[in-house]
């Protein structure tokens, strides 16, 4: 079947990419779908994207937040497939950096980073948000994602356990830290965040807004992957189908808004 993958972000101009699905033994690439008439409809008008090849489609507008959006793809055997999403503002975020180090010998030099974050929530939209930490190790330059650890007991529990290593720090996420604005609606919460890391030149904490759908899709993704702890032929489990919100199709056609806070270490 035709899968679609599109997430509207207000930085960035509509970008959809449409595959063909194909089973879970099958080792080879998914394979591009260029044939399709791909729109985008809004009450500003309809936004008609060009294929770009490889499957993907493009237009040069962006989304604008607040808004809702509808997505519709006609195949060429007649088929529609559609979708909606409305995008979240920017969530209101900053951080004060702590930085601890707690090796200074050659062999040894390291680092141990925490965050005091402070989230403030709109009290006019229901939102859920996502919080993800990256950190470019010094020693070989590249980005990587980091579990969590925080002081967060109103967040979501189920990619969470406790951690003993930091009493002040009790809490680890693996991937991200969900929370619902639900636990302080219309007010600020500050929390602790951090993570143990080798040197680093940059950190990134990114704190997403996501709509409904782009919520849904990450905690199935996440939970399916964490079906992989089984083994490679579990006998009992319970299965994970990824969240998706096509009408006709499969995929996902979500938004979400971001605040990346960044933090530079190059002069410690």
């Amino acid at each position: 079947v035709l899968v679609v993958n599109a997430k509207l972000n207000p930085d960035s101009v509509f970008i959809v990419n449409l595959t063909q699905s194909q089973t879970v033994t099958e080792t080879n690439d998914f394979i591009p779908i260029d044939n399709c008439d791909v729109s985008i409809v809004s009450d500003s008008g309809i936004y008609r994207l060009v294929n770009q090849g490889n499957g993907f489609y493009r237009s040069d507008q962006k989304p604008v937040k607040g808004k809702r959006y509808e997505l519709e793809v006609l195949t060429n055997n007649g088929e529609k497939i559609m979708a909606e999403t409305s995008v979240p503002y920017q969530p209101i975020a900053i951080a004060e950096s702590h930085l601890e180090i707690t090796d200074t010998s050659f062999l040894n030099y390291t680092v141990r980073s925490y965050y005091q974050l402070t989230l403030t929530d709109r009290p006019e939209t229901k939102d859920v948000y996502w919080i993800a930490v990256q950190v470019e190790n010094v020693w070989w330059g590249e980005f990587e994602s980091k579990n969590i650890i925080t002081d967060l007991i109103i967040s979501d529990d189920f990619n969470r356990e406790e951690e003993s290593l930091y009493p002040e720090l009790p809490y680890m996420h693996r991937y991200y830290v969900r929370l619902e604005d639900d636990l302080f609606s219309g007010e600020s919460i500050s929390f602790k965040i951090g993570f143990d890391e080798m040197m680093t030149n940059l950190d990134r904490i990114f704190v997403i807004s996501a709509d409904k759908h782009l919520d849904s899709y990450i905690k199935s993704a996440i939970l399916q992957n964490d079906q992989q702890s089984v083994g490679d032929n579990p006998v009992f489990f319970t299965p994970i189908n990824v969240y998706s919100n096509m009408d006709n199709g499969k995929g996902i056609f979500c938004a979400y808004s971001a605040n990346v806070l960044e933090f530079n270490y190059n002069d410690y």
